[in-house]
């Protein structure tokens, strides 16, 4: 079994070698505290290649080391060539390294870019975004839990359809990085 740190190396390593293999390009994960308080504190971790920013990525850090993902985005330019993915990669390891045992997100309109209805185009768009974290070993959050987020989303006026919360247990996404760096 690998430690974190070992985790976190290899997964950094992995990234910049599959992008960048024999290429002069310089990568930076910046993070931006945008708001601290006494309980939680908000971060933006910006995605830069050769100092230009190609996404970025927003979290929450509540006390109990209880992160949440959200406003996930990729500019239109970079997508589909595999940033995104090194983007959520990243933060995982980094959130993992910081003590977190579960990582949340809310899939939503934030990560699409654009506010749209809510119709078949809306939901389609949602289940590719679903995909992606399901992927990287988030699951949907129980029934009861989505039921009991409601509550918390209608207290905070929180826009955003509780059913679609997903959860990544620590231990799922180091089986992830494991399979993908053997498959690599």
């Amino acid at each position: 079994m690998k430690t974190k740190n070992q985790l976190f190396l290899l997964c950094i390593f992995t990234i910049t070698a599959h992008f960048y293999l024999n290429a002069n390009i310089h990568i930076q994960f910046k993070h931006t505290i945008k708001y601290s308080a006494w309980l939680w504190q908000e971060v933006k971790i910006s995605y830069t290649i050769d100092a230009q920013e190609i996404g970025f990525i927003y979290y929450i850090q509540l006390p109990f080391y209880c992160y949440i993902l959200y406003d996930f985005y990729i500019f239109p330019n970079y997508r589909k060539k595999g940033y995104g993915t090194a983007l959520l990669a990243y933060i995982c390891n980094f959130l993992q390294q910081r003590g977190s045992h579960s990582i949340f997100v809310q899939p939503g309109p934030f990560e699409l870019g654009e506010k749209l209805p809510k119709n078949n185009h809306y939901y389609a768009k949602l289940g590719q975004l679903v995909s992606l974290y399901a992927q990287f070993g988030f699951e949907r959050i129980s029934h009861f839990s989505a039921q009991v987020a409601s509550l918390f989303y209608w207290l905070l006026n929180i826009d955003e359809n509780p059913h679609y919360l997903m959860v990544l247990r620590i231990q799922n996404f180091t089986k992830t990085v494991e399979t993908r760096h053997i498959l690599g």
